[in-house]
């Protein structure tokens, strides 16, 4: 995930909560040498890259890679943050069963900030919205997973009306 912008990790911070993963930033096309000498130590199986080449180009997803010893990978990307938001929620990260989703404004990250780590804990997603409709691919994730509830973070200015109405049409 990019460390220069906050969508793709707010996606998948509840994600690595809920799995025991870790989360290591890439500053663009530049990977910190603290962040390679974490991977070395780690040694992981395998290497989740969250975001398209604009957050993480290849040559750091090549680099990390050159850090481990054979590990798997695959990257959760979709056309912006919203398709990248609602490919994280639908990877398998979290249990077929949850009672909950979490929604939050893709716009700015202080509500999305304040409810990732309840996400995680109750091993729920959090998926991106914009603030005056809701996006394609989370209308579709929404109808896909088997909630019956969400739980939509912030007031009406980061997440208006017409798009909680929306959410709740989409719920099972």
């Amino acid at each position: 995930m990019s460390g220069l912008a906050f969508p793709d990790a707010l996606s998948v911070a509840p994600a690595a909560g809920a799995n025991g993963c870790v989360l290591l930033p890439v500053n663009g096309d530049r990977v910190n040498s603290s962040v390679l000498t974490e991977v070395t130590r780690l040694n992981p199986s395998s290497v989740t890259f969250v975001g398209g080449t604009g957050a993480v180009p290849e040559v750091s997803a090549q680099a990390i890679m050159a850090a481990t010893h054979g590990a798997s990978q695959k990257r959760l990307s979709g056309t912006n943050r919203f398709a990248t938001s609602a490919a994280v929620s639908a990877s398998g990260a979290f249990p077929s069963s949850r009672p909950e989703v979490f929604v939050a404004s893709g716009r700015a990250y202080p509500d999305a900030l304040t409810i990732a780590a309840v996400a995680g804990a109750r091993k729920a997603p959090l998926l991106l919205t914009d603030t005056g409709s809701l996006p394609g691919p989370i209308g579709t994730e929404i109808r896909r997973l088997p909630t019956p509830r969400a739980i939509i973070a912030g007031g009406t200015g980061a997440v208006n009306e017409t798009v909680a109405a929306a959410i709740k049409a989409a719920l099972r």
